[in-house]
């Protein structure tokens, strides 16, 4: 995708491109428009690896670009449409980075969080599980943002797990909810961190979507 890259994923996009290529792939590391099939040339991917077998179609993107991006599920939607191609999304997370602590900054509004649930749906009938639970887990922090403001809440923090365990002490999420994003949050940690994820599955999520539509019925 043609945009600024961090020293993270440039140097995780090196070392996908050296994978493919010691497979045997003919690798081509963002590409120019002129080397993209037609039903790619809206898009400006990381990487592409060919095979006799297989072309594969790759992005790099952080946990915090990703959440960002509707560019992702439009190109996974392209390329599954097209037969021998295959979509593989990385994830990696920026170090340094420190949550924001302005008040100003702009919450998602319900809107927001409605079409990021159709965004989530779509990355789980592609099988991108992982970048589900990250898109999956900014629309939770959303809702409870927008509750909190319209109750009024006082947020001192603006770490994943104070904030549901603050609504949780509230009364405005329940027990069951609670546990639920407390398994939703540690895949998510796991995720973007780099570590592996056998627990992730497309319950998960759907347990995820399942409360945000709950909570947003009541905001």
């Amino acid at each position: 995708m043609a945009q600024h890259k961090t020293d993270m994923e440039r140097k995780r996009i090196t070392a996908i491109a050296r994978e493919y290529a010691e497979k045997g792939y003919d690798v081509n590391v963002s590409p120019n428009r002129d080397e993209l099939p037609d039903f790619l040339q809206n898009y400006r991917p990381d990487i592409i690896a060919t095979s006799y077998n297989e072309n594969v179609v790759v992005e790099v993107k952080s946990g915090r670009n990703l959440v960002k991006s509707p560019y992702l599920p439009k190109l996974a939607k392209a390329i599954e449409e097209n037969e021998g191609w295959r979509f593989e999304m990385v994830i990696t997370n920026p170090r340094g980075k420190k949550e924001p602590i302005d008040d100003d900054i702009d919450v998602l509004t319900r809107e927001d969080i409605i079409k990021r649930l159709e965004e989530i749906k779509h990355l789980l009938e592609i099988g991108q599980i992982e970048a589900a639970i990250l898109l999956g887990w900014s629309a939770i922090e959303g809702t409870l943002r927008l509750m909190a403001m319209r109750e009024r809440i006082k947020i001192k923090r603006r770490t994943a797990s104070y904030l549901a365990k603050k609504m949780y002490n509230l009364g405005l999420i329940t027990p069951d909810e609670y546990n639920i994003l407390n398994e939703a949050l540690e895949l998510r940690n796991a995720v973007i961190h780099g570590y592996k994820t056998e627990k992730a599955d497309s319950a998960v999520v759907e347990d995820m979507l399942t409360i945000i539509r709950e909570l947003l019925g009541s905001i």
